[in-house]
């Protein structure tokens, strides 16, 4: 089996369970076999890639333009001007 990418956390010191729909599990045991890892190690990749997303400034920024487009059309509704 191919070593964790150096990314991932050698020393993780915090576990926790995560809830995955059979078929889902199911992709994500195929895919981790794929690439030659532990399904954890696939699964922490994915999480920390996600986090590392989510943190990005140009993502924050897209999120908070979305939301604001979304609550002036929302705000314009209510006063009758859509």
């Amino acid at each position: 089996m191919k070593q964790a990418p150096e990314d991932v956390a050698k020393d993780a010191n915090c576990t926790f369970s995560v809830r995955f729909r059979p078929e889902d599990f199911a992709n994500l045991t195929r895919y981790a076999r794929l690439r030659g890892v532990s399904v954890a190690d696939q699964a922490r990749a994915f999480l920390l890639d996600g986090l590392k997303d989510a943190l990005d400034p140009a993502e924050i920024e897209r999120l908070m333009d979305e939301e604001k487009h979304r609550l002036l059309a929302y705000a314009r509704e209510l006063r009758g001007e859509a």
